[in-house]
């Protein structure tokens, strides 16, 4: 740094900085606080006083404890977890093996942080949600976290068996290809979190472990970030000097280009044996030497490290020396727009097709050329050379010249355009992900997410209007949060945006074409227009067979056309599409994979509705035995297979094991999801009834209470928890509470009529039936239609029958529902439940009353329901 000697003042304080004094804000002149050198010393000062604090913390715990390895010491439970033995010690705390209290024996790492923050309770909560949304072959998944009995946070993650990066490196030598093989996995791990929003902020060897079976398997996403400071962008306290970016090390902000970088140093490291020599743990050397960095060559160090290598060094020269050399430059704006761009010009380098980060000179482009055609280029000179000569030799090669002079000269102008068009849409995407944070709103105001999405269609008009290609891609991205935060129907119309766009542009890749009609499909099924979205996946097929890169939409589509057939009555029809889904599935993720897992699970569910329970509870229990194995049993997503569970035992009159099913599940939603996620309030909602149908009240009202930001927008969900509100406390006698929860599923009916007419029958059934407990005396209808699908409605018919006098014909009701063959389709214990409820009834006539509770008894003992109704009577 170079400071004029006629400043003496500000020398002293530029000094003091670089000493680590932490200087006052009063004392730095404000024309001071504006120079680079300042700045830069600051950013400094913060990044070694967050590392001395973690060092601090270490020593200062260890002399408390006397030591982390005391085994004599009692060892605290974690939640359901108990420790077994230390992993190790590093900066951020301990790290222990951890197995589940109970039966399961189900293992993880438990980390033990160390942290003085009063905020991290509230970023431990909210980050564990996020982070638990990460479904990823290639990310160990982050389970749990709490604070043990001393206060001290702590955070469970799926243990993995394997070795570190390095020593895997070291023990197994593995050639070229198959450590390029093993990074693409990494960056789909890595591109998979930023999808959903997280940033890994400490990518290191370290981090990565390699399994028994040779896949990697990426740690501590999102712990970086808790060890940030609320509403912070910088990541002192978690960064490994070593590997961090450069606007880490400057304590600037931190963005999904910081991976980027990272992963950049990972590969270098992963190639050539050895980090570039800018880089080491002194962390004002890395900071002193940062602009050299750009010139560093994997090829060039792994020269020095060849006996270590299972490979020429040569081979790193030219397309892996610039890909990595483009993962690292100092600018985050330099590097590549994404992971998934880098990972697509390795893959370009695997293929032998140019990369991107090369200059695509003639003769790069030609070398590629032969290098991909080596035998009928070899086949090809071999035939000039025997065939013709002289003249014609000449004439021959200046044809393969022009001709690949102009190949060159495409595949530049192509690769321009992709390029440019790529970081259009980043520096778009991040400009809109801008609006977020509150400094860096146009406004104060805070906005919706409806509103957001709004003004950001707005602005791709605007910003990207001389590129249909960038706009299209930017308005399906939009749709597709549009359809979530807003409307279905206001996605269609943006998606309806991007199809004029593509369609008047032949450039547009076929995949991309293809992924934004299949984003339309899907938002005409939230829509429940699904014969509209039938006819566009059966079009779309054709396009998604002829594309392996598609494999994954087509699965899709097939799953989609799937429920179509099942919400439109075609039940056959959607377990032979299911099937087709399940088989793309298997070649697009794997066998293992929780999507194509899931499907067992939506299998179970057509079984169900086509009455085989028993192949319902066989695919249903391979479904949950699948998840457990291969993702853990606190795999988030267990939650909708094992509500399906409950459902098929509850017809099969095992109320117990179906009560125990809801329980887990809750279970699983309180740890991993927000309590406003629809998705949840269905379950509740479903588990509600199985637990009324049990007799367990009080876990039924339990069950049944909903966040109301779960219900806006969504008044299939409104009205269900009020109708069962109702229902509970109906068959529960308390009729005050019945008539309020009536009145709130009126409103609902009243507001939404039209979504809600599958519910006619059951809710005007119960209406009737409240009122006439209530005294409410209105003339009796007789018709309230079948009653196999509703235990409400076959009473609601016996109650009008008995009040026209006609006794034989009330319980001729339930005859049909409890004739052979039949007892499945109506679920026992609520017939009891409700036979039970016109025994009470029939306050004036005992005869009556002991006739009706006598059924209830029987029907109740002959399908060998184990529901608490008749000990609750």
């Amino acid at each position: 740094m170079t400071v004029d000697p006629a400043e003496p003042a500000f020398e002293a304080l530029c000094a003091r900085i670089a000493a680590g004094e932490q200087v006052p804000e009063d004392e730095i002149a404000p024309e001071w606080r504006q120079r680079k050198e300042v700045q830069r010393l600051l950013g400094l000062g913060r990044v070694l006083q967050g590392l001395a604090l973690v060092t601090q913390d270490v020593g200062a715990d260890d002399t408390q404890s006397g030591g982390a390895t005391d085994a004599g010491a009692p060892r605290p439970e974690f939640g359901p977890w108990t420790l077994c033995r230390l992993l190790g010690v590093g900066g951020m705390g301990e790290v222990w093996l951890g197995q589940r209290s109970d039966s399961t024996a189900h293992r993880v790492a438990i980390k033990r942080v160390r942290t003085a923050d009063p905020a991290f309770a509230a970023r431990l909560d909210i980050e564990k949600r996020i982070l638990a949304r990460l479904s990823h072959p290639n990310i160990a998944r982050f389970i749990d976290a709490g604070f043990d009995a001393q206060g001290s946070p702590w955070l469970a993650l799926e243990y993995v068996e394997g070795q570190n990066l390095t020593e895997w490196c070291e023990s197994t030598r593995p050639d070229l290809n198959r450590r390029l093989e093993l990074f693409l996995k990494i960056c789909a791990a890595v591109e998979h979190a930023h999808r959903h929003l997280v940033v890994h902020r400490d990518l290191k060897p370290g981090n990565v472990m390699v399994d028994t079976d040779g896949e990697p398997r990426l740690l501590d996403f999102g712990i970086a970030k808790l060890l940030d400071g609320e509403g912070s962008e910088t990541t002192y306290a978690a960064l490994t000097p070593a590997y961090a970016a450069p606007e880490q090390l400057r304590s600037q902000g931190v963005t999904t280009a910081t991976d980027v970088y990272a992963l950049g140093l990972l590969l270098y490291r992963l190639l050539a044996g050895a980090l570039p020599s800018t880089r080491g743990n002194n962390i004002a050397l890395v900071l002193e030497r940062l602009n050299d960095e750009e010139t560093q060559r994997p090829s060039l160090t792994a020269r020095t490290q060849q006996a270590q290598l299972p490979y020429q060094a040569r081979l790193l020269q030219g397309d892996l020396d610039a890909i990595v050399s483009k993962a690292m430059r100092a600018a985050p704006e330099a590097r590549f727009g994404s992971v998934a761009e880098l990972a697509a010009d390795l893959e370009r380098h695997i293929a032998g097709v140019p990369v991107h980060s090369r200059v695509p000179t003639l003769g790069y482009r030609v070398g590629r050329f032969v290098r991909r055609n080596r035998v009928s280029v070899a086949f090809a000179s071999l035939a000039a050379v025997a065939l013709i000569v002289g003249a014609a030799g000449a004439f021959w090669q200046a044809h393969l010249a022009q001709a690949s002079a102009a190949l060159a000269k495409s595949e530049a102008a192509r690769a321009r355009q992709e390029a440019n068009t790529s970081e259009r849409v980043t520096t778009f995407a991040l400009k809109i992900l801008s609006q977020f944070n509150p400094h860096g709103r146009a406004t104060t105001q805070p906005r919706s997410g409806a509103e957001l999405i709004h003004d950001s269609i707005e602005l791709a008009a605007q910003d990207l209007r001389d590129d249909p290609i960038a706009h299209a891609k930017m308005l399906a991205k939009l749709a597709e949060i549009q359809g979530l935060v807003d409307s279905p129907a206001r996605a269609e119309a943006t998606l309806r945006m991007a199809m004029a766009l593509i369609s008047s542009n032949d450039d547009m890749a076929a995949d991309d074409v293809a992924t934004i009609r299949y984003t339309l499909a899907s938002v005409l099924i939230a829509q429940q227009r699904y014969l509209d979205a039938e006819v566009e996946l059966i079009a779309l097929l054709p396009a998604l067979a002829s594309h392996s890169s598609l494999d994954r939409y087509h699965a899709l589509s097939y799953s989609n056309l799937a429920l179509i057939a099942r919400q439109t009555g075609r039940l056959e029809l959607a377990v032979e599409r299911l099937a087709s889904a399940h088989e793309k599935a298997s070649l697009a993720y794997g066998e293992d994979h929780p999507n194509t897992i899931e499907l067992l699970s939506n299998r179970a569910i057509l079984e169900y509705e086509l009455d085989r329970l028993p192949d319902a509870l066989d695919s249903i229990d391979r479904a949950i035995a699948a998840f457990e194995q291969h993702q853990g049993v606190d795999f988030p997503r267990l939650m909708l297979p094992l509500q399906m569970r409950a459902l098929i035992k509850l017809r099969l009159g095992r109320h117990a094991a179906a009560r125990d099913d809801c329980v887990r599940g809750l279970d699983l939603a309180r740890q991993n999801f927000d309590a406003s996620d629809p998705h949840v309030a269905r379950f509740r909602l479903s588990c509600s009834r199985t637990l009324l149908s049990v007799g367990d009240w009080k876990a039924t009202a339990e069950f049944a209470e909903l966040d109301p930001a779960a219900l806006e927008g969504r008044p299939d969900l409104a009205f269900r928890n009020a109708y069962q509100r109702a229902e509970l406390a109906l068959l529960s006698g308390d009729l005050a509470a019945a008539n309020d929860h009536l009145a709130a599923t009126q409103a609902v009916w009243e507001s939404a009529r039209d979504a809600l007419k599958k519910e006619a029958a059951s809710f005007i059934a119960l209406e009737w039936l409240i009122n006439h407990a209530s005294g409410k005396r209105t003339a009796p209808a007789v018709d309230f239609g079948p009653c196999l699908k509703e235990p409400v409605v076959c009473a609601a018919q016996a109650a009008a029958l008995h009040a026209n006098g006609a006794d034989d014909a009330a319980f001729a009701t339930f005859a049909e529902a409890n004739a052979p063959g039949n007892a499945g389709k109506l679920d026992a214990s609520m017939m009891g439940a409700y036979q039970l409820l016109l025994a009470r009834l029939a306050t004036g006539d005992p005869t009556l009353a002991e006739r009706w509770r006598s059924m209830a008894i029987a029907n109740l003992v002959n399908n060998r329901s184990d529901s608490d109704w008749l000990r609750q009577r």
